[in-house]
């Protein structure tokens, strides 16, 4: 999963937004906490977003593409990877600029 591949492996390092963001999924959104890094810079961004419930983390999952907007407005568009260990969170995944 790319939470647990960040571990160690500098991307941490990368980190652009950790914080309150609203995922939409379809024509619903979910105010979750994301973090967010670059992991091919200028190319690629990901990160995690974590949910209150497993079922919330599944509604959007089944979505698949969504669309991550920071509390400033700042947004971008990624595809969910993953279910996180644990079941309340879900792995992101975006190409070009991120929404910083």
């Amino acid at each position: 999963m790319i939470g647990e591949q960040a571990a160690g492996s500098g991307i941490l390092d990368r980190v652009i937004y950790e914080g309150p963001a609203t995922l939409i999924h379809g024509r619903e959104a979910s105010e979750i906490h994301v973090a967010l890094w670059i992991s091919d810079p200028g190319k690629q961004w990901a990160g995690t977003a974590t949910f209150d419930s497993h079922a919330e983390a599944m509604r959007a999952f089944e979505v698949g593409n969504v669309g991550v907007r920071l509390p400033d407005g700042r947004s971008a568009r990624a595809v969910l990877e993953g279910i996180c260990a644990g079941g309340t969170a879900v792995e992101l995944l975006g190409s070009g600029p991120p929404p910083r």
